[in-house]
């Protein structure tokens, strides 16, 4: 067991490194900003401590893929697995704990703990896969391919239009008109 978390160690040292940072430098900024955003979400936000706790899950959620846990259970006894899982999630949640206990969240902290140790019994994928579906599923054709790649641009032009109504602003609702326009003539102009 020893012998994975010197590679992890490794790995993490081999990211940081690729990244363009020296080892020292890298950790201090790591560091550095999770302190800064942790301190500006509890700041700005009155349900800073639920959104941190979901935050701080989503990293221990990332243990939990099938593949790899099985791939662990392959290598480790049964017992070293759950112990191996249970160290890999407290280390993860440990700067939350550590900033929660920080502010004085201390039930919230071990609330934090307890939903990682019920993430080591389970195993879930965290990866989804989402299509919109089209009755051209085997042929899309411009228009379908060009809306799944500028989806977004559809929402921020309501909003800008919604934005205009507000404010009486008839030259930004005329914008956000053009906007849909030019984006849906985009499709067009490549072929594929």
């Amino acid at each position: 067991m020893k012998q994975y978390f010197q590679l992890q160690f490794k790995i993490l040292n081999r990211k940081i490194t690729d990244f363009g940072f020296p080892l020292l430098l890298g950790y201090i900024l790591i560091l550095l900003v999770f302190i800064l955003l942790s301190k500006y979400l509890f700041k700005n936000t009155e349900f800073a401590i639920y959104a941190y706790g979901l935050i701080a899950l989503s990293f221990v959620s990332k243990l939990n893929e099938p593949k790899r846990n099985d791939f662990l259970k392959s290598v480790f006894k049964k017992n070293t697995y759950k112990k191996l899982r249970l160290i890999e999630n407290f280390i993860y949640c440990l700067p939350f704990t550590i900033f929660l206990l920080y502010e004085k969240q201390f039930m919230f902290s071990v609330i934090l703990n307890l939903f990682a140790i019920i993430f080591t019994l389970f195993n879930f994928s965290t990866n989804v896969n989402a299509t919109i579906p089209t009755p051209f599923s085997k042929k899309p054709f411009e228009f379908t391919i060009g809306f799944r790649r500028t989806f977004y641009i559809f929402p921020i032009a309501y909003f800008l239009t919604y934005i205009s109504v507000t404010v009486e602003n008839f030259n930004l609702g005329v914008f956000s008109i053009l906007l849909i326009g030019i984006t849906c003539f985009s499709y067009y102009s490549k072929i594929h």
